[in-house]
């Protein structure tokens, strides 16, 4: 693995994206998921959505932005 030059673009936003995707999918499914035997699966898909919003830029700020 050659290293990078300081400043090159690397595909970090790439990634940033995809967790931040996969955050909002998977708590919608799990909401969904939830919502089935309730009779409720959209509302609690939407609310499971916005609910993995919240965690994916979370998880976003904790792998790319947190001071170690």
């Amino acid at each position: 693995m050659r290293p990078q030059r300081p400043g090159a673009p690397d595909a970090s936003g790439l990634a940033a994206g995809y967790l931040l995707l996969s955050a909002i999918l998977g708590c919608a499914g799990i909401g969904a998921l939830v919502g089935w035997p309730l009779g409720a699966v959209m509302p609690l898909a939407l609310a499971g959505a916005a609910l993995g919003v919240v965690l994916g830029f979370y998880l976003v700020w904790v792998r790319w932005f947190r001071r170690r």
